[in-house]
């Protein structure tokens, strides 16, 4: 009988940043509106693990730092192309069209979360409570200049309002593409790619 060799793959803190912020994206999206605080305050959440894991991408572990998995796009493409057909190659760590899912991720989510503070910065929708802000606020309010410039600042907050909705959409379909590829890779490798992000340890490959 052969015995299974494991490798940990997954440190601590990438899983931590990982499931963290699928269930704060998950809150996000159910509040889904700018009149509850626990939509506010869990993007705010979402954005200071995305800076961390931002971090950690150039100080972490091996499979924790962007360089294992930064490939050319040629790569990723010849990737999907061979998983189509059943032949992937295998990588411990995240394979080319992963990785640059990572990066798409890492980069939208960062855009979701600084599209809704500049949407709702000014309508009293920021961690005031704690006393902190992203931004300075250059709509105070005063008794001269209401007239015109109120209107434009209400057409700049919907603007940002409608960005923000369609960078959290987007944002959605990514992770719909994700966990699609996940699945179909995780098949094809004969591996649970997804329990492997909650141990942290993959099956060594020949």
């Amino acid at each position: 009988m052969i015995q299974k060799e494991y490798i940990r793959v997954w440190d601590l803190l990438v899983r931590i940043c990982h499931w963290s912020v699928v269930i704060l994206v998950l809150i996000a999206f159910l509040s889904g509106d700018e009149e509850y605080k626990i939509h506010i305050y869990s993007g705010y959440a979402v954005l200071g693990i995305i800076l961390l894991r931002l971090v950690w991408g150039f100080t972490g572990s091996k499979y924790a730092r962007f360089t294992s998995f930064l490939y050319p796009p040629a790569k990723a493409f010849q990737y999907i192309k061979d998983l189509a057909q059943g032949v992937p190659k295998y990588y411990v760590g995240h394979n080319p069209a992963a990785g640059w899912m990572v990066f798409l991720l890492l980069i939208m989510t960062f855009f979701v979360c600084v599209s809704g503070h500049i949407a709702y910065k000014h309508e009293g929708q920021e961690l005031s409570a704690l006393n902190f802000t992203l931004a300075t606020n250059a709509y105070a309010d005063s008794d001269e200049d209401h007239g015109e410039e109120k209107d434009k600042d209400e057409d700049k907050d919907e603007f940002w309002e409608d960005i923000h909705e369609g960078a959290a959409f987007t944002l959605l379909f990514l992770i719909f593409l994700h966990v699609s590829g996940a699945i179909l890779s995780s098949t094809r490798h004969q591996e649970n790619l997804i329990k492997s992000m909650v141990t942290g340890i993959k099956e060594k490959h020949p």
